[in-house]
């Protein structure tokens, strides 16, 4: 099933790293609240409402690592929920 889902997955991280290059100044506001380039990522990602499953097979990185970037994210973002961190980060790339 998860092959299935795969080029629509990498569909995804291409059209999103198109907006990520497109929103530059947007990223530069993320690392000011201190998140790292992969952070920023993630957060890109939980604004697209993607769980942690999901960001890990498009990123190919482990769900553990995801869950560790996503609990780094919310502290530095001062919230408590993903969706709290979700509405913060799309305010930033949208003001």
């Amino acid at each position: 099933m998860m092959e299935l889902l795969r080029p629509h997955f990498e569909l995804a991280r291409a059209n999103i790293e198109h907006e990520s290059r497109a929103r530059g100044h947007h990223s530069r506001s993320l690392k000011g609240l201190g998140l790292t380039p992969r952070e920023i990522e993630v957060a890109l990602w939980l604004v697209q409402g993607k769980t942690n499953a999901e960001i890990a097979l498009v990123l190919g990185i482990p769900v553990r690592t995801i869950e560790k970037h996503v609990e780094r994210v919310l502290r530095k973002l001062g919230v408590e929920h993903r969706a709290a961190a979700a509405v913060t980060v799309a305010e930033i790339i949208r003001a």
